[in-house]
């Protein structure tokens, strides 16, 4: 059990970890509902629900960019569709992204907004019960340690064709904790998983306190979010890594 002020965060005792292992084994991913208890999906939505200052995240060619809440406050509508064309424009050319962001990890690490409730996601992803579930589950013993971002797609935020892939950054696997409470198979926002061919292959909806599971590196993107979404789609998403 991972502890942070106010809130505390556990995997549901349930689960059945041989069968979990077998579906791992057999596709090198795994989908698994009700993952928490039902206590620490309704203290994460708390905790969602506070003050978080959410960045907009994208990238032009190689480089990423993180536009902070000020930055974004301050920009005037044309800008702002000026530059949705140009994340449009890469994106209809190669590897793009475009959602809101919070990077968990990284705060915790240089000790920002430390009031902010959902920085127990932290201490539960680098705790022995998550890391051992995932050494479990998977059979890859390489896990020491995992980083986290909390995540919002809101309309027409995507994430397009990828596999997460840099060997230097020594990703073993990569994780979607699902968080939003309702929604919608119309609003899009499906993690999907692609074969050989380019075809989909498998895909979820990001229905909450579920988790998928998957090798790095392994083909995948979050579909579009419809313009008529009646929800942003929640997560907290990240790799667990080896040193």
């Amino acid at each position: 059990m991972s502890e942070h002020p106010e809130l505390r965060v556990s995997i549901n005792p349930t689960l059945d970890l041989a069968s979990l292992r077998a579906d791992f084994t057999a596709k090198g991913r795994l989908h698994v509902p009700e993952f928490l208890t039902k206590d620490s999906i309704k203290a994460l939505l708390e905790a969602l629900e506070e003050d978080i200052p959410w960045n907009m995240v994208f990238n032009q060619g190689k480089k990423h960019f993180d536009l902070h809440p000020p930055q974004l406050e301050a920009m005037t509508k044309k800008q702002t569709d000026q530059l949705q064309q140009t994340i449009y424009a890469q994106a209809q050319k190669g590897f793009q992204y475009w959602y809101n962001n919070y990077p968990v990890h990284d705060a915790v690490k240089s000790g920002n907004h430390p009031e902010l409730r959902i920085h127990a996601i932290d201490d539960f992803l680098n705790s022995d019960m998550f890391l051992q579930f995932v050494r479990d589950v998977s059979g890859v013993e390489d896990v020491d340690y995992a980083d986290c971002q909390a995540t919002a797609y809101g309309p027409c935020h995507f994430l397009t064709s990828h596999d997460d892939g840099i060997v230097e950054k020594k990703r073993q696997l990569a994780y979607v904790i699902n968080l939003t409470p309702f929604w919608k198979p119309d609003w899009g926002g499906a993690l999907v998983f692609y074969d050989e061919n380019g075809n989909i292959s498998e895909g979820f909806l990001p229905h909450c306190n579920c988790i998928n599971l998957f090798r790095v590196p392994t083909p995948h993107a979050v579909q579009i979010v419809a313009p008529f979404a009646g929800a942003r789609r929640l997560s907290v998403t990240g790799w667990v890594r080896s040193h």
